[in-house]
C-alpha cells in the first residue's frame, strides 16, 4: 500500500518534468529564466505583502532622493545604485511595489548571470542544485529585498566570478557582457 496520495504523486510527476525541462540543452535556457521570473515575481509580492505596514528601507528612500539630482558621487555612495533607481522610476510608478521589484528584479539578474556562467563548469543536473541552492541564500531573497549599494552590486559580483575561474584576462564589461550572452 502506497503511503503517497494522488496529489503528492502529480506534485512529484510536475517536479520531474521541470527537472527535466532544466537540464535537456532546447529547454534550459528558457526554462530557468521563466523560473527566476517566477522567483522574483514572487519575492516582490512578498516583499508588497509583508513590507506593507512598513516605510521602505531607509537607505530605499536615501536612493530615491539622491537620484533626483545625480552626481558623479555622493558623500557616502558612488552614484551606480542612484543611477539605476533614476532610470528605474522613469518607467516605472514611484511606489514601494516598483521598488521591491527593483531590488528582486537585480537579485534576479544575479541568479541568472550566474546560471549562465555555470554552465561553463557543471552539467545539467548539477547547474539546477547550484540555481535551487543559490536561491536558498538569504541574500537573494530576504536581504535582496532592501535594494541598497550592497544589493545593486550583486550581477557584478557574478560576472566577475568569472575572473578566478579561468579567464584572469577579461575586463569586466567583456565578463557581463559574456555572462548575460
Amino acid at each position: 500500500m502506497s503511503a503517497m496520495t494522488d496529489a503528492g504523486r502529480r506534485g512529484l510527476r510536475v517536479v520531474e518534468r521541470l527537472l527535466d525541462a532544466l537540464t535537456d540543452p532546447a529547454r534550459r535556457e528558457r526554462t530557468a529564466a521563466m523560473l527566476l521570473l517566477a522567483y522574483v515575481a514572487l519575492w516582490t509580492l512578498y516583499g508588497v505583502l509583508a513590507k506593507a505596514s512598513q516605510d521602505i528601507h531607509v537607505d530605499m528612500a536615501e536612493q530615491f532622493v539622491l537620484s533626483r539630482e545625480l552626481a558623479w558621487g555622493y558623500p557616502k555612495h558612488p552614484p551606480l545604485a542612484m543611477l539605476i533607481v533614476r532610470a528605474w522610476f522613469a518607467v516605472f510608478p514611484t511606489t514601494d511595489w516598483a521598488y521591491y521589484l527593483l531590488a528582486m528584479a537585480n537579485a534576479g539578474l544575479a541568479l541568472w548571470i550566474a546560471w549562465r556562467l555555470s554552465a561553463r563548469y557543471l552539467d545539467g543536473e548539477r547547474r539546477v542544485i547550484g540555481l535551487a541552492l543559490l536561491t536558498l541564500v538569504p541574500f537573494f531573497n530576504f536581504h535582496a529585498l532592501k535594494f541598497n549599494s550592497n544589493s545593486v552590486l550583486m550581477p557584478l559580483w557574478a560576472a566577475t566570478t568569472r575572473s578566478p575561474c579561468g579567464d584572469t584576462h577579461a575586463s569586466t564589461a567583456s565578463m557581463f557582457n559574456a555572462a548575460i550572452n
